[in-house]
């Protein structure tokens, strides 16, 4: 449904939809997102728990990162990303797991045409052109350039077209 209202960038009803999809994205859930007390955050760490198998709380959180996923230099911008630290035989920070959560309106939002291509690929290089992205939760940077495997952890959440709830999470 949302798909055939968007298709025309010069329509007034596409941007009613742009504007109530950044309002769900940075109004609402961004702030709860970032509070790991808040419903919202328990309700994405509950489902990535049992669906991927990780603890979210041992994940640092990122958000509008750029990802190239592939040697022409095609990109995403992923909604949040959260990154498990470790450390590499040398002792220094290593990137040891990442789970790509994807904002979405509503359940029929598809992923774009180079999310799914970031999907399907085996790594992702973080992309930033003017600086490096930094952790809203513990001001760590994420170093450009640096080849991180997928292990496939993507989740989407969804709202009820409104901006103002989630409908539901789901893994991809």
């Amino acid at each position: 449904v949302i798909a055939n209202k968007t298709k025309n960038s010069k329509s007034p009803e596409f941007w009613k939809w742009i504007q109530r999809g950044r309002k769900f994205e940075k109004e609402y859930l961004l702030p709860r997102l970032k509070n790991r007390a808040s419903d919202e955050y328990i309700q994405l760490r509950e489902k990535v728990q049992n669906t991927c198998d990780v603890n979210l709380d041992q994940y640092d959180m990122y958000s509008q990162v750029q990802f190239k996923y592939n040697d022409v230099g095609d990109y995403f911008v992923a909604d949040q990303v959260y990154v498990k630290w470790g450390k590499d035989v040398d002792g220094l920070d290593e990137i040891q797991d990442i789970v790509v959560v994807e904002d979405k309106l509503s359940s029929g939002t598809r992923l774009t045409t180079n999310q799914n291509g970031g999907k399907a690929a085996n790594s992702l290089t973080v992309r930033s052109n003017n600086s490096r992205p930094e952790s809203l939760v513990s001001g760590l940077e994420l170093p450009k350039n640096v080849v991180i495997d997928t292990n496939n952890k993507w989740i989407k959440i969804y709202d009820s077209e409104k901006g103002d709830v989630i409908s539901d999470i789901i893994r991809l």
